[in-house]
C-alpha cells in the first residue's frame, strides 16, 4: 500500500530499494566493508599492532563496536524501519482494530510530510557530515596522553568520518522515522475508537504488531549498551581509566543514560494505543454499568408489584453483568505480551550487565585504595 509507506523522497532509502537489500543484507555488506576499511587502514599505516603510539586496533575492542557493530545495526534498522510503518497499519485494519479511511489516511500523508521532505534528508545528511568532520578534528594526533589506534595517522580519523556521517545520517533519519510513526499512531489512537480484539491469541487485543515493534528495538538499544559496555570495559589512555575521572565520568554519564533511556524508548510507541486500550475497556464497563442501572431502576419503579419470579430473572441479569464486568477488568489494556516486555528486557540489560559490573566494582574499590 503505497499510502501508508515513509521516506519516499530520502536519496538513501530510494537507493535500498532499488537495489532490493533486506535489512540483513544491508547490515551485513556495511559490516563487511567496514571491517576491510578497518584492516587496511591499520596495517598500511601501523595501527594494527601494540606499538609506541597506540596500543593497536587489536587490542581496542571499543573500535569493534563502533566501527563495525553500530554502523551495521543501524543501516539494517533503517531498512527495517521503511516495512515495518506499513507491516503495523495493515495488521491493525487486518485485525479490524482501526479501519483506514480517508480520515486515517490524511493523518499518515501529513505526518510522513516531514520524511517525505528533501530539504529534512539535506539537513539531517549536513549535521551529520559536519559532526563526523569534526570528530576527525578533534583526534589528537600523537598525543602522548592518548593511545587508540585511530591516533597514529591523521589519513585514519578522516577515512572513518564518512563512515560515521553515514552511520550518523541512518540514525538521524531511523529516530525521525520512529517519531512519525509513534505521532501517526498517537493522532489515529486519539481521534478515532478502536475495536480491542479480547480474545485475540496476540494477548494483546490484536495490537500486539506494536508490542511487537517495540520488542524488536531492543536489538537496537542492545548494540548501544554493548557500546556502552565495552566503552566502560576498555582503556585508552596509558595510565588507566580509573586514574582520569574526568573520562571515566563520561562514560559513566553514558550507562546512566543509557539505564534511563531504555525503558523509556520501549514504552512511548506503546502509551497511546494503551490510552485508546484503557478507552475501550472504560467504555465496555461503563455501557455494562448503565445496564446493571437500569436493572436496579425497573426493581424501584415496580416496587411492590414485582413477582417473585420476575425479581429472580433482574437479579439473574444482574449478576450476569457483575460477572461481565468481572471480565472486562481482564481486558488487555497494554499492546504487548509478556513474551515482547522479556525479550527486551533481556536485550538491554543483557548487554549493559558487563559494563555495570566493572563501573560498579571500580566505583566501590576506588573508596577502599
Amino acid at each position: 500500500m503505497d499510502e501508508l509507506t515513509i521516506n519516499n523522497s530520502d536519496w538513501l532509502a530510494i537507493f535500498l530499494k532499488r537495489t532490493r537489500l533486506s535489512p540483513f543484507s544491508a547490515a551485513f555488506i556495511l559490516f563487511i566493508i567496514n571491517f576491510i576499511v578497518d584492516l587496511l587502514l591499520a596495517f598500511l599505516l601501523g595501527g594494527l599492532w601494540p606499538s609506541a603510539k597506540s596500543h593497536g586496533l587489536v587490542n581496542e575492542p571499543i573500535a569493534f563496536t563502533s566501527d563495525l557493530l553500530v554502523p551495521s545495526v543501524l543501516i539494517g534498522y533503517y531498512c527495517w524501519i521503511q516495512l515495518a510503518f506499513p507491516e503495523i497499519m495493515q495488521s491493525l485494519v487486518k485485525e479490524q482494530v482501526i479501519a483506514l479511511n480517508e480520515k486515517t489516511r490524511q493523518i499518515i500523508k501529513n505526518a510522513s510530510g516531514y520524511t517525505n521532505s528533501k530539504w529534512v534528508s539535506v539537513l539531517i545528511l549536513i549535521l551529520s557530515l559536519v559532526s563526523a568532520f569534526s570528530f576527525a578534528l578533534s583526534v589528537p594526533i600523537s598525543n602522548p596522553s592518548y593511545v587508540g589506534w585511530v591516533s597514529v595517522n591523521p589519513i585514519i580519523p578522516w577515512v572513518r568520518s564518512l563512515f560515521n556521517a553515514l552511520s550518523i545520517y541512518t540514525g538521524g533519519m531511523l529516530i525521525l522515522d520512529v517519531i512519525v510513526l509513534i505521532y501517526v499512531l498517537t493522532q489515529i489512537f486519539n481521534n478515532r475508537d478502536i475495536k480491542v480484539q479480547i480474545s485475540h491469541p496476540d494477548k494483546a487485543g490484536g495490537l500486539g504488531v506494536i508490542g511487537r515493534f517495540a520488542a524488536n528495538l531492543g536489538y537496537l538499544i542492545g548494540v548501544f549498551g554493548i557500546l556502552v559496555s565495552v566503552s566502560l570495559l576498555s582503556n585508552t589512555m596509558p595510565q588507566g581509566i580509573n586514574s582520569i575521572w574526568s573520562f571515566f565520568l563520561v562514560k559513566v554519564g553514558g550507562l546512566v543514560l543509557y539505564i534511563i533511556a531504555a525503558p523509556i524508548i520501549f514504552f512511548v510507541p506503546l502509551y497511546s494505543a494503551h490510552i485508546a486500550m484503557l478507552k475501550f475497556r472504560d467504555n465496555f464497563l461503563l455501557d455494562l454499568g448503565k445496564e446493571i442501572d437500569q436493572e436496579y431502576s425497573k426493581v424501584q419503579k415496580m416496587r411492590g408489584e414485582l413477582k417473585a419470579a420476575d425479581l429472580d430473572d433482574i437479579t439473574k441479569r444482574i449478576a450476569s453483568f457483575r460477572e461481565l464486568c468481572s471480565q472486562a477488568k481482564e481486558f488487555p489494556t497494554w499492546p504487548f505480551s509478556v513474551q515482547n516486555i522479556r525479550k527486551f528486557i533481556s536485550l538491554s540489560s543483557g548487554a549493559i550487565l558487563p559494563g555495570l559490573m566493572k563501573t560498579t566494582v571500580d566505583i566501590v574499590s576506588s573508596f577502599f585504595k
